[in-house]
């Protein structure tokens, strides 16, 4: 008699979950890009930076493509960049940079410009810096 309700429970939750996990897979997660900067150590890399581009693919390629450095790692170049897509909390790398501290320069000014450009183009409000 016992086993014939456990049975009939672990049924019941087995459907149950069912149900979850296909409401779940249903649900589309809107992705995020950003350009994340690492300090490569000995070690491991530590994050050091954050430029958030929004979750248009094409514009967040369109910027990466436009920055300066190398995409194989150059001996003595201890800063990378890396183009990211964010689905919830996992972030998956697109591409990557190696660059000097001249290049970081140069790159931050524009990721700096593009982003500028975009919110102006969004928010007619939006003064630029003088």
């Amino acid at each position: 008699m016992y086993v014939l309700r456990d049975c009939i429970l672990m049924i019941r939750v087995c459907v149950y979950l069912k149900q979850k996990i296909n409401k779940l897979s249903t649900i589309t997660m809107e992705s995020c890009y950003s350009i994340v900067l690492y300090l490569k150590t000995r070690h491991h890399k530590q994050p050091y930076g954050k430029f958030g581009l929004g979750n248009d693919l094409k514009f967040s390629q369109a910027v990466f493509e436009k920055l300066n450095g190398a995409t194989d790692p150059v001996t003595g170049c201890s800063i990378k960049m890396e183009l990211t897509e964010e689905i919830g909390d996992l972030a998956v790398p697109i591409g990557s940079l190696h660059c000097c501290l001249a290049e970081l320069k140069e790159n931050v000014a524009i990721i700096s410009k593009e982003i500028f450009k975009t919110t102006q183009l969004e928010d007619q409000d939006f003064v630029p810096l003088q």
